[in-house]
C-alpha cells in the first residue's frame, strides 16, 4: 500500500469507525472536568497561602510575580506532580483502550466502542508506565525554561537583564527542538506496545530502533501528522471566526458564553484529526513492520 493509500485509508477508517472518536470525545470531557477542578483547587490553596499579604496589596497592583515567593512555589510544584500524576493515569487508560481499538480495527476492518473498556484494562498499566517516562522526560527538557520564566516574570520590567532575556529565548529554543526529538522518539511506542505486547521501556527501544532504520520515511510520517493539526487548527480557527465577530457586536455575557461553547465543541476538529493521525501512524507501523496481513480498512464488519 502506498503512503498516499495509506494517508486516504486512514480518513475512511476514521468515518467507519466512530467510536475510536467516541473514546476521544469521552476523554476530552473528562479531562476538562478535571483541569476546572484543579485550577479551582489551586487558586484557593494559592490564595489560602498568600492571604495575609493580599490583605495590604491593592486588587489593581496584583500580578504574577504577587505569588511568587519560595512557599507558594514550592507547594505549586507539589500540586503539580500530583495532578499530572492523575492526568498520567486518567491518558494512560483512556490511551491504552483507544489504541487497542485501532489494532483491532487493523486486524478485522473495525471495532466498537464496548471493546474500550476490556481492551483499556489489558494495556493501562504499560501505558501508565510509557507516560510516566515521557511526561519526565518532557519535564527535565522544561527545566531551563521554567527556571527562566520564573526568573523573567519574578523581576520588575525595567530591570531584567540582558543575561535573563537571553537565557529565556535560548530555553524555549531549546525547549522545542527537545520536544520534537521526543515526539520522535515516542512515535512508534503506542503501536509496539499494543502489537507486541512490550512493557514501557523496551516500546521505547523498539520505537527508536525503527525511527533509525526509517529514519526519512519516519520524518515524512511525523511532518504529515504535524501538518493536518496544522490544518485542524486553522480550520478551527476559521469556523470560529463568526462567533467572535458576535462577541465584538455585542459584547453581552450571552453572546460571550456563545463565543466559549463554539470554541470549546470546535476541538472536536483537532479531536478527529486524532482519530485519522493514530490510525495513519498504526497503517504506517504496519507497513513497515510487515507483520500483519492488509486489510481493505473500514470495509469488513465485524460480527458481535
Amino acid at each position: 500500500m502506498s503512503y498516499i493509500d495509506r494517508f486516504r485509508k486512514s480518513f475512511v477508517a476514521a468515518k467507519k469507525n466512530p467510536a475510536l472518536l467516541s473514546v476521544l470525545i469521552l476523554k476530552f470531557i473528562l479531562s476538562a472536568l478535571l483541569f476546572m477542578l484543579f485550577a479551582v483547587v489551586d487558586t484557593l490553596i494559592i490564595i489560602m497561602l498568600n492571604k495575609s499579604a493580599l490583605q495590604f496589596v491593592p486588587v489593581e497592583m496584583l500580578g504574577v510575580n504577587s505569588f511568587l515567593n519560595a512557599k507558594t512555589v514550592f507547594v505549586a510544584s507539589i500540586l503539580f506532580l500530583v495532578e499530572l500524576f492523575i492526568f498520567t493515569y486518567v491518558n494512560s487508560f483512556f490511551n491504552a483502550g483507544f489504541y487497542a481499538m485501532i489494532k483491532n480495527m487493523m486486524c478485522d476492518g473495525s471495532t466498537l466502542f464496548k471493546e474500550f473498556f476490556p481492551e483499556a484494562k489489558k494495556y493501562w498499566a504499560a501505558f501508565f508506565r510509557l507516560l510516566l517516562v515521557k511526561y519526565a522526560l518532557f519535564l527535565i527538557v522544561a527545566l531551563p525554561l521554567i527556571v527562566g520564566l520564573i526568573s523573567y516574570l519574578a523581576t520588575v520590567p525595567s530591570a531584567i537583564s540582558t543575561t535573563q532575556a537571553w537565557w529565556l529565548i535560548g530555553s524555549i529554543f531549546f525547549f522545542g527542538l527537545a520536544t520534537i526529538t521526543l515526539f520522535f522518539v515516542f512515535l512508534y511506542a503506542g503501536a509496539v506496545l499494543v502489537y507486541e505486547r512490550e512493557d514501557a521501556l523496551p516500546a521505547m527501544k523498539a520505537s527508536l530502533q525503527l525511527i533509525k532504520n526509517k529514519f526519512w520515511y519516519s520524518v515524512c510520517i511525523g511532518l504529515t501528522i504535524a501538518g493536518l493539526f496544522f490544518v485542524a487548527f486553522i480550520l478551527s480557527a476559521l469556523l470560529l471566526i463568526p462567533f467572535e465577530k458576535l462577541a465584538q457586536l455585542f459584547p453581552d455575557k450571552g453572546v460571550v458564553i456563545l463565543h466559549d461553547i463554539a470554541s470549546f465543541v470546535l476541538n472536536i476538529v483537532t479531536l478527529i484529526a486524532t482519530v485519522i493521525t493514530s490510525i495513519f501512524l498504526f497503517m504506517s507501523y504496519d507497513e513497515l513492520t510487515m507483520k500483519r496481513v492488509k486489510k481493505s480498512y473500514g470495509k469488513a464488519k465485524k460480527k458481535h
